[in-house]
């Protein structure tokens, strides 16, 4: 799984922050990681210079193979928090949509899966 990190100007970008984001990412995301192509994460101050409360958001957008992006946002007083409530609902939402392709590939009825069943 590739994490990619785009930042705006107003958020400080380093190797090391880098990292940092996409080892939230992928601790999160552990369960649903084979699952998963790759992870764009978008952060953004939305006040700018402006002091505010919940004003840094995290969008995620995460690609599965044969499946529309998922994405999530979440707006938070730090980055550090936005970044990980993001990957925390993104699992979520993950491992709903991992466990209904499971579900529905097991329940198939046509008879491609009844051939399998067979063997």
């Amino acid at each position: 799984m590739q994490v990619h990190v785009h930042t705006d100007r107003t958020i400080d970008r380093s190797e090391a922050f880098e990292a940092r984001v996409a080892g939230v990412v992928e601790s999160a995301l552990h369960r649903s990681i084979d699952q998963v192509a790759s992870v764009d994460v978008r952060l953004s101050d939305e006040n700018a210079d402006k002091e505010g409360g919940r004003d840094k958001r995290c969008l995620m957008e995460a690609r599965l193979d044969g499946h529309a992006p998922i994405v999530v946002t979440h707006d938070a007083p730090t980055v550090d928090a936005a970044v990980s409530r993001a990957a925390d609902k993104l699992a979520r939402r993950l491992e709903h949509t991992v466990g209904r392709r499971r579900d529905l590939a097991r329940h198939r009825t046509d008879p491609v899966s009844r051939t399998h069943g067979a063997s």
